[in-house]
């Protein structure tokens, strides 16, 4: 029987793999942000795209009616698509826009200019949204590092069968995260264009770039480590923290937790919360089929090192 002595070296030599393990993700980490610092313009620019494409149509629906001018090179102004509703009546706020000669867009002589979207209140909010998006992309670019480093961590209480599938299990996370956070990107769309029929006349949407960002970013990071649910349901299979049979039984109270999550993590509306279930569903059969076959293979290995010992 161990001693305690030996009990607590063999608890701390575990701490101590812990701490360098968890070093090295810090590691990879710092250097990825670093890359992502580069990457963030162009991402900041995409989150920013289905606000703004909402933004856009609310703009046309409730736009006023805008008057083109043309100016000719004889110094003449003519009117140009006069539209029916200045005919019809004299609304209170009318756009004109003047066309030069010689081409190019034409410049807006009256009326408000369209407001943006999203908004800077603070002088440093550029550049610290600027790094919470660098350490987001960083996070997912080392996602393949910080995978590898927990297998490491685990990899001593596995088996030689169940080592060999370390390789898809990490091809596997690496996926699934990035492709949460594009599915989560996907229904931001849906979900802005759905919350802006609920503005009423004379309002605009605008929003304050932290609270925004915070929210995407929020998210899609929330959904991405939501997609590593077969993962999860792999390891805690394998730790022996539940059994795939007791997970097949209760299933259905399962998916009502998922239920519940994907309302969650998810706008305020049918859609989003739809559209998240019915991956979430698909997500944890598939972790669990992959946890049934592990846990198959798990059961052949050991009566096989059984029937070798048996065996004179």
């Amino acid at each position: 029987m161990p001693s305690s002595n030996d009990q607590t070296a063999g608890f701390l030599d575990h701490l101590e793999e812990l701490r360098s393990r968890l070093i090295k993700c810090i590691l990879a980490i710092a250097v990825t942000f670093i890359a992502g610092y580069f990457i963030a313009p162009p991402v900041q620019v995409a989150l920013i795209k289905p606000l703004a494409t909402t933004h856009e149509k609310r703009l046309e629906r409730t736009a006023p009616p805008s008057l083109t001018l043309e100016l000719s090179e004889d110094g003449t102004v003519v009117a140009r698509d006069l539209p029916d509703e200045l005919l019809e009546h004299r609304p209170e706020n009318v756009t004109v826009l003047l066309q030069l000669p010689g081409g190019g867009d034409p410049v807006r002589i009256a009326g408000a200019e369209p407001s943006a979207p999203v908004l800077f209140l603070r002088v440093l909010d550029p550049f610290m949204l600027r790094l919470k998006v660098a350490l987001v992309i960083g996070v997912a670019l080392a996602l393949p590092v910080i995978l590898y480093q927990a297998w490491a961590f685990v990899a001593p209480g596995l088996l030689a069968s169940e080592r060999q599938f370390v390789l898809p299990l990490i091809a596997s996370g690496t996926l699934l995260f990035p492709a949460g956070a594009l599915f989560a990107y996907f229904l931001f769309g849906y979900a802005f264009e759905f919350l802006a029929h609920f503005a009423v006349e004379n309002t605009a949407i605008q929003v304050d770039s932290r609270s925004y960002l915070a929210f995407t970013l929020t998210m899609m990071v929330g959904v991405g480590a939501v997609f590593e649910l077969p993962l999860a349901i792999v390891m805690a299979t394998r730790t022996g923290l539940v059994r795939t049979d007791w997970l097949a039984q209760h299933r259905k109270y399962i998916f009502v937790a998922l239920l519940l999550l994907s309302a969650l993590i998810t706008p305020a509306d049918p859609f989003s919360m739809v559209a998240m279930i019915l991956p979430l569903v698909l997500l944890f059969e598939g972790g669990l089929f992959a946890s049934r076959i592990l846990e198959k293979r798990r059961r052949d290995a050991e009566g096989s090192e059984s029937s070798a010992e048996e065996s004179p």
